[in-house]
């Protein structure tokens, strides 16, 4: 059941990969017979993504840490690091959607909701990146593809975000939408750099 293309996890990943909006609004209004729990979905997603970076050896992505030598020190504190990063971007989004876009109604539960589903398409957008990380480090073009990646994330939160909120024919919203989310990256950027990355790189000391 939890694997049936029509009734679980991959039909939330497709729903959400396709009409991201719909997905979120359908769960929210208590529309959740075929989808499965996106908190657990997250888990299980990010559990992986971060199994997958370390033993490819795959630096994270702002806020970098070398997820190898921190699993060679502590494999516990090593999957709670690249677990926390998601978490913490998440809820950084989570408020930042409820405080910007208080007009549509939406309570601040709800918002973490959404996140979290939105959260689960970017891990899924992630595993597919893998193998090109892989290929960016052969070919030493990583920069590269992480851009590209970047690129990708902020891509696919737009588009969730432009369907979630309505902003077909809307420009001022689609503006706001797009100029959220850069705030959103560079908030998290700055709490990487300064507070995630210090804390887990004393682990290596």
């Amino acid at each position: 059941m939890l694997f049936h293309l029509d009734d679980g996890f991959f039909y939330t990943i497709k729903q959400l990969a396709i009409k991201p909006g719909q997905t979120i609004r359908d769960y929210l209004e208590g529309k959740r017979k075929y989808f499965f729990n996106p908190f657990v979905m997250l888990l299980l997603l990010a559990g992986l993504c971060s199994a997958l970076y370390v033993y490819f050896h795959i630096p994270t992505i702002l806020a970098s840490v070398s997820l190898n030598k921190l699993e060679e020190k502590n494999a516990f504190i090593a999957h709670k690091f690249f677990a926390s990063r998601i978490i913490i971007f998440c809820l950084i989004c989570s408020v930042g959607d409820y405080l910007v876009f208080k007009n549509h109604k939406y309570n601040l539960a709800e918002m973490v909701v959404a996140n979290v589903m939105i959260f689960c398409e970017v891990t899924v957008i992630q595993l597919i990146f893998i193998p090109f990380f892989i290929l960016g480090g052969f070919l030493e073009i990583s920069m590269y593809m992480q851009v590209v990646f970047i690129c990708g994330l902020l891509a696919y939160q737009f588009f969730a975000r432009f369907q979630f909120f309505r902003a077909r024919g809307n420009y001022l919203l689609s503006g706001k939408i797009a100029l959220s989310l850069f705030l959103y990256l560079i908030i998290f950027y700055e709490i990487g750099q300064h507070i995630i990355r210090p804390t887990f790189e004393n682990q290596l000391n």
